[in-house]
């Protein structure tokens, strides 16, 4: 196959740390524009699990 491999342990919240803060600054620029981002969600069907998620989005309190 070729070519050098080197796997990597990817930390979760280190990575959804640097997640955030990129978003954040994306988000801030384009406020800066009069541009406002908003969050948009599709659920199908009724699982009591997909419900409560989508309830703690909503409220912004999803931990990562």
């Amino acid at each position: 196959m070729g070519g050098d491999s080197v796997a990597h342990i990817l930390k979760g919240n280190v990575v959804s740390k640097d997640i955030k803060t990129r978003i954040n600054k994306r988000v801030s620029n384009l406020r800066e524009k009069d541009k406002f981002p908003t969050l948009g969600i599709i659920r199908l069907g009724e699982n009591s699990g997909d419900i409560s998620y989508e309830k703690k989005v909503l409220l912004g309190t999803v931990k990562n």
